[in-house]
C-alpha cells in the first residue's frame, strides 16, 4: 500500500467525523424578548454581534460587542451603544455574560430567557 493511500484513509474518516460533529452556533439574527424587553440580536460570523431594543425611557438603542461560544455557553462582551450613554447605563459586571444557549430549529434560547426566532 503505498503511503498517500494509507493518509486517505486515516484523514477521510477524521474530516467526515469533524463535519458531523459541527457544533451549533447563534451565526443569524433573531428576534423576540430578552428580559422582558423587544429586542433583536443579530450574532455574525467572526465574533460580532449587535443588539437593537427598545428599551423602557430611553427608547431605540442599538449595542454591539463580541460573541464566543464553548461548548453550550454562549459569551458575550458589549462595547459600544447607541446613543453612547446607554453603555454607561449597564452595570460593568452586566456589559459581560455567559450563559447556556440553545438552538432548536428555527428558536434560540438565551439562558433562563424566552425563546426567540430567527429572523428571515
Amino acid at each position: 500500500m503505498k503511503f498517500g493511500n494509507l493518509a486517505a484513509m486515516l484523514v477521510l474518516p477524521a474530516l467526515i467525523l469533524t463535519v458531523g460533529c459541527k457544533k451549533p452556533t447563534p451565526v443569524g439574527k433573531w428576534s423576540g424578548n430578552y428580559n422582558n424587553i423587544p429586542a433583536t440580536f443579530e450574532f455574525k460570523d467572526g465574533g460580532q454581534m449587535t443588539v437593537s431594543a427598545t428599551a423602557p425611557v430611553v427608547g431605540q438603542v442599538t449595542l454591539s460587542g463580541t460573541w464566543a461560544v464553548e461548548g453550550d455557553k454562549l459569551s458575550t462582551n458589549l462595547t459600544t451603544g447607541n446613543p453612547p450613554a446607554i453603555l454607561t447605563m449597564i452595570p460593568a459586571d452586566k456589559r459581560k455574560a455567559s450563559e447556556t444557549f440553545k438552538l432548536e430549529g428555527e428558536s434560540l434560547t438565551i439562558g433562563q430567557g424566552q425563546p426567540m426566532t430567527r429572523v428571515k
